[in-house]
């Protein structure tokens, strides 16, 4: 049984953030991240946590609790719920240093193949469209979204090259994972199951918290 842990900031600097993305990567995968993987990794950590000031309990991606965590945690959020943006308690999952939060995220994007598809496509128009490929991951605006995730990679490119993998090894990962994002998205949105499918308003969604 998940144990309840009071709501705290923990805020982290983004030099903190991309280093613990990388590690929890590399956690995840065996692997040092590419540039662009780690680019959209910390692109959306930022806009997920205001630049790292609002993370709670060092949830990198705002994930909503489930079964599977040890801790939780219970704070406002927001979601758009036919058409409308509400606010309302919710329930998140809670980590106990940056280490497991930043492994947990990249854990959880890659449990969603469509998810993993596009960020290992290392693009952010592919990642941003399996991210609101249904199960979706934010009931946010998509292009809203992307825009915003675009801006903070540029923003942070910097620090990305100083934690991302380098040589040959990274250009093939990228590579493979442009060739092999694009069709897992596209087989994803057209499996059998998905025939006449339609997402509930109310489904899987990451809170906006101020920036």
């Amino acid at each position: 049984m998940a144990t309840l842990l009071p709501n705290k900031l923990t805020p982290l600097s983004p030099d903190e953030a991309t280093a613990a993305l990388a590690a929890g990567y590399k956690t995840v995968t065996g692997d040092k991240p590419s540039k662009k993987i780690l680019a959209l990794l910390v692109g959306q950590w930022a806009i997920e946590t205001g630049n790292g000031k609002y993370i709670h309990n060092f949830n990198f991606g705002n994930q909503k609790h489930s079964s599977a965590d040890e801790y939780y945690q219970e704070f406002q959020g927001s979601e758009v719920i036919n058409g409308q943006n509400q606010t309302m308690t919710m329930q998140f999952a809670a980590y106990p240093d940056a280490a497991s939060g930043a492994a947990a995220y990249i854990a959880q994007l890659k449990r969603r193949p469509h998810w993993w598809a596009g960020l290992k496509s290392g693009d952010a128009p592919t990642f941003i469209e399996a991210l609101s490929t249904p199960p979706v991951y934010f009931t946010a605006n998509p292009e809203t979204y992307l825009k915003g995730v675009e801006h903070e990679i540029e923003r942070y490119m910097p620090l990305v090259k100083k934690y991302a993998a380098s040589g040959w090894g990274a250009v093939v990962e990228v590579v493979l994972g442009l060739v092999m994002g694009a069709g897992a998205v596209y087989a994803w949105r057209n499996r059998p199951s998905a025939v006449g499918y339609r997402p509930a308003k109310t489904e899987a969604s990451v809170p906006r918290l101020p920036t």
